[in-house]
């Protein structure tokens, strides 16, 4: 997953692997994903939500999303109801103190959010971060 349409393709094109941008033919693509067992490149946008990918098992962000919000959907994408697979959750963060700052800015959102609600989760996905 990534937010840039560029990254998307050229690690798609990189990988010759099917990917998910505004304007794609989604079923198509997907498709392609499941009968070559290959990696499948979205943009949070695109992929991140409506998209019943739990017959994947591995997801990884190249970069963050805008909003918490995209993050969890995308996380969604493969750890939902259906899932038979124990799921994997990486991130390609650079340490770079501007993207670290970010990483910590949506922990506190993540907590204050998780405290406000208090829902019952699935994930813990402050675990995710911490990682």
């Amino acid at each position: 997953f990534s937010n840039y349409i560029d990254v998307v393709k050229s690690l798609a094109s990189h990988f010759d692997s099917p990917y998910l941008i505004g304007g794609s033919n989604i079923e198509e693509e997907i498709d392609k994903f499941k009968k070559e067992n290959q990696f499948l490149f979205a943009t949070y946008k695109t992929g991140g939500e409506s998209l019943n990918l739990q017959f994947a098992s591995y997801w990884v962000g190249v970069d963050l999303p805008y909003y918490l919000k995209e993050l969890v959907q995308a996380l969604s994408r493969i750890y939902r109801v259906g899932q038979k697979e124990k799921t994997f959750f990486y991130f390609l963060v650079p340490q770079i103190k501007e993207i670290l700052r970010v990483i910590e800015i949506l922990k506190e959102k993540v907590s204050f959010s998780e405290k406000l609600f208090q829902e019952n989760k699935d994930y813990d996905i402050l675990r995710f971060f911490n990682q």
